[in-house]
């Protein structure tokens, strides 16, 4: 089903789907080449009294499934019985003359109400996450790095190599999605990935690439947090390609860059921290909409008006200066209660700041939009520090 689709995608997992992908030519035929093809590593049956009548998939694709768990190669499938279908009644449902491996004996997941509410779509897509990486944690070595794509800008692509494809697009309009899909669907999924991860393969460090947008980067970062116990680093790309792989275990790099203070409205609450490395972003914060007054306004800039490149101990140092510049803040200015920020730099440094926010209480970050030379700033997500998250 569609929602269920849209779930897997946005928690890395690669959606094949017989009634949407399947081209012209024998329907059993590419049924068959799909659910052969070795890159093919699980399978979800949605078990409905609909399913009763498909001889496809009770003659053709239930069987095949089967067929591949049983070979021991990694397959693995999920039997989800909805439509207020009973275990004894999915099994029937989904196939039969099985022979020894009767679905009466399987494993069913079992899902309550119909339609089933999107947590219950939830529960499974987190299944599928779930049985993935214990595959992937299976055929990793020891210590071996999990490779996470983060994709917003375009559909992601299909890596063999990547543990995780995490595919975002869809969610979004441009640099931008909805308030309530991040909060019902884009860190719920983000979270998922971080516990799964954690509890399913452990001891693995994570190196994420891909296409975010900054939000969607600072709340990867953010999810997996300078002391949330999983590494994260990140392959920064330049307009060669490949710079190198930045993270926080990087040795800090002296990158110029300093931190201004600037005093606003006593009476506010908030602190504006505009970074600006890829450009100045000081003219786009002023035409910022739907921004809250501040109680001060910290930049992180560079004096030359044109810095070189970030290094990877560069944009450590960068990070670092955020944070610290933040703290500083916070002892200057009392009362402050949430962070706003404004980010004009690569995608890499966005996922090491976000790294350090769950320090910081509340921070709502905005999305950069170059609708001319200046551009201007929106809002597009609120993150929460661990433990106290609403979604």
């Amino acid at each position: 089903m569609s929602t269920l689709g849209r779930k897997l995608r946005f928690r890395g997992i690669p959606v094949w789907q017989d009634i949407s992908d399947l081209g012209s030519g024998s329907t059993e035929a590419q049924i068959r080449a799909a659910l052969t093809n070795p890159t093919m590593a699980s399978a979800v049956v949605w078990i409905t009294p609909e399913v009763l009548g498909s001889a496809v998939i009770r003659g053709v694709e239930v069987p095949l499934m089967v067929k591949r768990v049983n070979n021991r190669d990694g397959f693995f499938a999920i039997m989800a019985a909805a439509g207020g279908l009973d275990y004894d009644q999915a099994a029937v449902a989904a196939a039969e003359n099985l022979g020894l491996d009767d679905l009466h004996f399987w494993n069913l997941h079992r899902v309550t109400g119909d339609p089933a509410p999107p947590g219950e779509i939830g529960k499974v897509a987190r299944l599928v996450l779930r049985h993935r990486l214990d595959a992937v944690h299976a055929a990793a070595l020891a210590g071996a790095t999990l490779e996470l794509g983060l994709y917003v800008r375009h559909a992601a692509p299909l890596e063999p190599g990547a543990s995780m494809q995490l595919d975002w697009y869809e969610a979004f309009d441009g640099r931008h999605a909805a308030e309530e899909v991040w909060e019902s669907e884009l860190l719920s999924a983000l979270r998922d990935v971080y516990l799964e991860t954690a509890a399913r393969a452990p001891g693995h460090p994570i190196l994420a690439h891909g296409q975010p947008t900054l939000a969607a980067a600072v709340a990867l970062g953010h999810t997996f947090s300078a002391t949330a116990g999983i590494p994260l680093a990140w392959q920064q790309l330049g307009p060669g390609g490949p710079e190198g792989v930045w993270s926080l275990a990087v040795r800090r790099e002296s990158s110029g860059y300093t931190a201004t203070f600037v005093d606003h409205d006593p009476a506010a609450d908030g602190l504006a921290v505009i970074v600006s490395v890829a450009q100045s972003g000081r003219l786009a914060f002023g035409r910022a909409g739907a921004v809250p007054k501040m109680r001060a306004v910290v930049e992180i800039f560079h004096p030359d008006p044109a810095p070189p490149r970030l290094s990877a101990g560069q944009a450590s140092d960068v990070a670092y200066l955020v944070i610290e510049a933040v703290k500083e803040a916070r002892r200057r200015y009392v009362g402050l209660s949430e962070t706003h920020l404004f980010l004009a730099c690569p995608a890499g440094l966005a996922v090491l700041i976000g790294q350090f926010l769950n320090a910081l209480g509340p921070v709502v970050v905005y999305e950069h939009d170059d609708s001319d030379a200046i551009g201007r700033y929106s809002r597009e997500v609120r993150l929460l520090p661990a433990g106290s998250r609403s979604h």
